[in-house]
């Protein structure tokens, strides 16, 4: 129940199901390790959101919900950032959430259920 939530894991895994009425910032990161973060009971700014990801020896996975508009700006050096596929295309007014960051070694990936 934040909007600006953080989370980390190193050397594990870990799942967070993030609870929010206007998210306005994330900060997630993965060192060997994996992060599942689930949005789909979240709600954004009205101007947006912007999360933050660093990946390196690991992956972080992005559940969000499918009506959602993404733009992912993550650098991947030796990595991969992929920004998923979706069964309907997202309304133009749609809220935006921008996904930035960095990847090395590892994965980010965007889930839309």
């Amino acid at each position: 129940d934040d909007n600006n939530p953080e989370a980390k894991v190193s050397f594990g895994a870990s799942t967070k199901y993030l609870h929010s009425n206007a998210l306005k910032t994330g900060r997630f990161y993965a060192s060997f390790g994996s992060l599942e973060i689930y949005l789909d009971q979240a709600r954004l700014c009205p101007e947006g959101a912007e999360i933050y990801v660093d990946c390196h020896f690991g992956s972080i996975e992005i559940y969000v919900p499918n009506w959602w508009r993404v733009e992912s700006n993550v650098h991947a050096s030796i990595g991969a950032a992929n920004a998923g596929e979706r069964s309907v295309e997202a309304a133009p007014d749609a809220p935006l959430l921008t996904i930035t960051g960095n990847v090395s070694f590892g994965a980010v990936e965007v889930n839309y259920i």
